[in-house]
């Protein structure tokens, strides 16, 4: 059988592949459905100390090519997202994506 584990930076991870920062990790569940689903690790949605609802729709469109989005970073706040962490640290690697911003 072939060997997929890594370390990156240190992490070790049994399987490669890591589910980007975006929309299937917004709760530990769903965190947990991609750990199950076999992810290496999931990093989680951007995450701020105090909550941001984001741009005003339309925030994602297609373009010649692909698509284009600009979400502005909506999240709960860094408080309020703990139990999803919670949930979800248990079950596998989680890497968590915060993000900075001047008051």
């Amino acid at each position: 059988m072939t060997e997929l584990s890594t370390d990156i930076g240190g992490l070790a991870l049994a399987l490669p592949g890591m589910v980007a920062s975006g929309i299937m990790d917004e709760t530990g569940a769903s965190m947990v459905r991609m750990l199950e689903a076999g992810a290496g690790a999931v990093v989680t949605k951007s995450i701020g100390l105090l909550p941001n609802a984001g741009h005003e729709n339309p925030c994602f469109t297609e373009v010649k090519g692909g698509y284009i989005n600009a979400m502005g970073l909506p999240n709960p706040g860094i408080e309020a997202f703990g139990p999803e962490m919670a949930e979800a640290v248990p079950h596998g690697k989680i890497i968590g994506s915060i993000y900075g911003r001047p008051r």
